[in-house]
């Protein structure tokens, strides 16, 4: 009976050692055990020069961007071949594989009341205008928990035909954050006015800005 009984004894000593191995091993990331979920890092170099500041877009899109194991960005910069002419646009997008995380476009267009751009660039007739809180900003500046956008004033009329042309900014996240919306809106609200003090300055705008100033 002494003899049965120690063989079941010992095998269920391994059984327990090796549950405690698997356990720690996946808490560690011990290979072959990695954590599929762990989040890739975002590059500074690797960010689109049309963000503004790479060190502080950085910062702001780690808050902002879901996890990912990798990301990537792809860029078309803003070329303005003809000053004569009132064109400029340039776009930004952040991916994860298969995945845009993040979009940003600027266009340069004919100047309109703010109302009026709001409610055909920014709201789109599919965004809740509620959610959107104001910041002072070019002609408007308008941020909600997942989008932010400015107007911003660029050149003056008789520079080229039509009349004034303001930048329109927009930056937009595909998926709402996990940190708080204040939290989100005032990241946006940095990434944007950045990226649009970049966009102003590119296109040759001969107006001022406007935009506020940013530590």
């Amino acid at each position: 009976m002494f003899t049965t009984r120690q063989k079941f004894i010992v095998p269920g000593a391994v059984l327990a050692g090796v549950s405690v191995f698997l356990v720690v091993a996946c808490l560690m990331d011990v290979p072959p055990f990695e954590n599929s979920a762990h989040s890739g890092n975002i590059e500074t170099a690797d960010i689109c020069e049309s963000l503004g500041s790479q060190v502080e877009a950085a910062k702001d899109l780690r808050s902002l961007l879901p996890e990912a194991a990798t990301y990537s960005f792809q860029e078309t910069p803003g070329t303005r071949a003809d000053s004569s002419r009132g064109t400029y646009t340039s776009a930004c997008f952040a991916r994860s594989e298969n995945r845009i995380l993040m979009s940003a476009r600027t266009e340069m267009m004919r100047a309109e009341p703010p109302r009026g751009w709001a409610k055909a660039e920014v709201f789109d007739g599919q965004q809740n205008s509620d959610e959107y809180h104001s910041f002072p900003a070019g002609d408007k500046g308008l941020v909600s928990p997942t989008q932010a956008a400015v107007f911003v004033p660029c050149l003056a009329d008789g520079k080229v035909p039509g009349g004034e042309y303001n930048l329109s900014v927009i930056v937009q996240l595909k998926q709402a954050v996990e940190s708080s919306e204040d939290e989100a809106r005032k990241k946006l609200t940095e990434l944007t006015v950045r990226a649009a003090k970049f966009a102003h300055q590119d296109a040759g705008c001969g107006l001022p800005s406007r935009l506020p100033a940013q530590p």
